[in-house]
């Protein structure tokens, strides 16, 4: 059966499991996919399914999962984790090559999960040479 697709609602922080634990953040996401992949989805959560106000089910997890991802059936069939291959992927690239070219991996890996785009530096040949340091 096919990934169910899971977009990202809102988050909140969870009180701790005990007095003066600290809170936990969590996730919500909706759960999308077809007709089958949701019932299917509805029968194994059971007892733990929630909906939205809308009655579409939603996940929950202590971690972020990006605006979208894939949820992927478990090998025994009895429950669903988030699948994070391509995240993998990249954490092996970023491991397999270290130093300078890993961290250069792992800022462009991370300026796109985020949207956020890195502005290159200036040339050398841009920068005004005759501009001293002043007085000092």
């Amino acid at each position: 059966m096919q990934n169910l697709t899971i977009e990202f609602q809102r988050s909140y922080r969870k009180a701790g499991k005990t007095p003066g634990a600290p809170s936990r953040l969590i996730f919500v996401y909706r759960v999308t996919g077809t007709a089958l992949q949701l019932t299917q989805f509805r029968d194994i959560q059971s007892a733990n399914l929630r909906e939205d106000d809308k009655g579409n089910p939603i996940f929950f997890t202590s971690r972020y999962a990006g605006e979208t991802a894939m949820l992927t059936l478990n090998h025994t069939g009895d429950d669903y984790y988030v699948d994070n291959t391509a995240m993998d992927k990249q954490a092996s690239l970023v491991a397999q090559y270290g130093g300078n070219l890993g961290q250069a991996i792992a800022m462009q890996i991370a300026s796109q999960a985020t949207g956020i785009v890195q502005q290159p530096l200036p040339a050398a040949s841009n920068v005004d040479k005759t501009q001293g340091l002043g007085i000092v």
